[in-house]
């Protein structure tokens, strides 16, 4: 059996769960948990991990998956750090064709046969999960079906250069899009989704690269604050890979 493919799920997972086990450690990037914030944006972090959020759970950045892949890692702690440890030549050698390479498989892993071909079985269907491809043009279409029926999200029509001013109790936040822009259409779900937690936010769309340029924007997608003085804020979006990270990222834009 080929394990490379497994060895680079397992580094990913490594380097991708991290935000979501620190949200239960109460350390996330935005240091929610540590902040003393106010019960919603707490409940908000935790549901995360847990509500599919409808659009959400056909995207590859997917609570589901990350739950899944969360599961796995506590499972399989100390049998995929020694995977990761393991050179090369050994990761090539494990295998399950017989019962002499599963149980010789099993016990380099710190497993037993029945736990090793669970592991084997978890870490190749995360894989194929992980690898599948996005339908961009679908994505476009739910991410804009959403937008219609959001109550949370203001969609800016192409001539509206201007925003309502933003005020300490109501903050405004802008998803700059482009047209053609595989990242934004990956995105919009996930911006739409989550927007509903933040009841105290102004959340707007938009495409318009004449209040683009304005905002200083110079790549999409983009998140911006506007501030009650007019100056903005961004943050770069396009490397997000999991809902939390995202959730994150507008949180702290958000304070």
């Amino acid at each position: 059996m080929d394990f490379e493919n497994v060895l680079v799920l397992m580094i990913f997972i490594v380097v991708g769960s991290s935000s979501a086990s620190s949200v239960f450690a109460g350390c996330g990037a935005s240091g929610i948990l540590n902040s003393k914030p106010d019960p919603i944006e707490s409940l908000s972090h935790f549901l995360v991990l847990r509500d599919p959020l409808g659009a959400l759970t056909k995207l590859k950045y997917n609570p589901e998956l990350e739950k899944r892949q969360a599961d796995f890692n506590s499972r399989f702690a100390q049998a995929k750090k020694k995977f990761i440890d393991l050179p090369l030549t050994q990761k090539k050698a494990l295998g399950t064709d017989s019962r002499q390479k599963t149980e010789q498989s099993a016990k380099l892993l710190g497993l037993t046969a029945a736990e090793y071909l669970e592991f084997d079985r978890e870490a190749r269907e995360l894989d194929r999960l992980q690898s599948l491809p996005i339908d961009h043009e679908a994505l476009e279409r739910e991410g804009h079906e959403s937008l219609a029926s959001s109550q949370n999200v203001k969609v800016l029509r192409p001539e509206e250069t201007q925003l309502p001013p933003a005020s300490a109790e109501q903050k405004t936040v802008v998803f700059f899009a482009m047209d053609s822009c595989a990242g934004c259409q990956e995105l919009l779900p996930t911006f739409v989704g989550l927007a509903r937690y933040f009841p105290r936010v102004t959340f707007y769309y938009t495409r318009s690269p004449v209040l683009a340029n304005l905002a200083g924007v110079q790549s999409f997608p983009m998140l911006s604050r506007q501030s009650p003085e007019g100056s903005w804020t961004h943050q770069d979006i396009w490397q997000l890979t999991n809902t939390v990270d995202f959730f994150d990222v507008l949180f702290g834009l958000t304070q």
